[in-house]
């Protein structure tokens, strides 16, 4: 059972999510392949990488889908642990 605080992270980690979504959300797609600090990733590799779920991803299936993919979990509730 998750504790009230463990309850008051969720609630700030999902506030986080949406602003996230929401700063990403007007970017063009000129804009999710710009470059970054992080080696040879762009921008929607790095959100790609920052916003998945602690579950490996095949190498084969790439980042094409990670807005959609970010999309997705955003409105998915985080279950409280």
């Amino acid at each position: 059972m998750a504790s009230t605080r463990d309850n008051q992270l969720w609630v700030l980690v999902r506030a986080e999510r949406a602003a996230l979504a929401d700063d990403l959300s007007g970017l063009s797609d000129q804009k999710w392949r710009h470059g970054t600090p992080c080696g040879q990733w762009d921008v929607e590799e790095v959100v790609a990488h920052l916003t998945r779920r602690g579950k490996p991803q095949p190498v084969a299936m790439g980042t094409k889908h990670a807005r959609r993919a970010f999309s997705r979990r955003r409105a998915q509730p985080t279950p409280a642990k």
